[in-house]
């Protein structure tokens, strides 16, 4: 599968006007775009952006989705907005979500690697953080999109905001202990409230 991860720079008094803009003019077109997944907005206060992941079956979707996105902030929220959103194209190496669990938070690591390690990176989380986080209470799915040249950015979604932060401690320390010869620094971490989430077969 293959995703794209959009950052807006908005304060915090306009998100809640973005989400309900694109609630009504940009996720019925992203729907009806073959091989659609999902579709995520995540609130970053501490920098006040919004943070958004479409999931796609193949890289065509998900290129499709770039050009729908950029027309709707062109028609729709350019007024709302200081400077146009970044965004990433890539592959996702890592993908488990729990479909019966609602996301209400996502803790969301931008990871800078050493060449030739992003096999070896999804390979650890895969066989052991992911099973870690999996059988804590309010776990609700793991991600890891490889955007390329070393560029990884992982999401932790768990249910609520007080499950994604017990588990922050654990999320940690075994990243320092198992991944600390891939990444030649730590990461940046943004975590915050998931403001919507659209799954192919329903809303959440």
């Amino acid at each position: 599968m293959y995703g794209v991860l959009r950052e807006y720079e908005v304060g915090v008094s306009v998100i809640d006007r973005l989400v309900e803009r694109a609630q009504e003019t940009f996720i019925p077109q992203l729907r009806r775009q073959p091989g659609f997944v999902s579709y995520s907005m995540m609130e970053d206060a501490e920098v006040q952006g919004l943070i958004t992941l479409s999931v796609f079956e193949d890289r065509a979707g998900a290129e499709e989705s770039t050009r729908l996105a950029a027309a709707w902030v062109k028609d729709y929220v350019l007024s709302l907005l200081p400077s146009p959103p970044r965004h990433a194209v890539g592959r996702f190496t890592v993908h488990r979500l729990e479909d019966d669990k609602p996301i209400g938070a996502c803790v969301l690591r931008r990871y800078r690697l050493h060449a030739n390690s992003a096999r070896a990176f999804a390979d650890r989380v895969s066989a052991d953080l992911v099973p870690m986080l999996g059988a804590r209470k309010g776990f609700a799915g793991f991600f890891v999109l490889d955007s390329g040249g070393g560029n990884l950015v992982s999401f932790s979604a768990f249910t609520d905001r007080q499950t994604a932060t017990d588990a922050e401690p654990h999320t940690r320390w075994w990243s320092r202990a198992h991944l600390s010869d891939l990444v030649p620094a730590a990461p940046e971490l943004i975590s915050g409230q998931v403001k919507l989430h659209l799954a192919r077969a329903a809303a959440r």
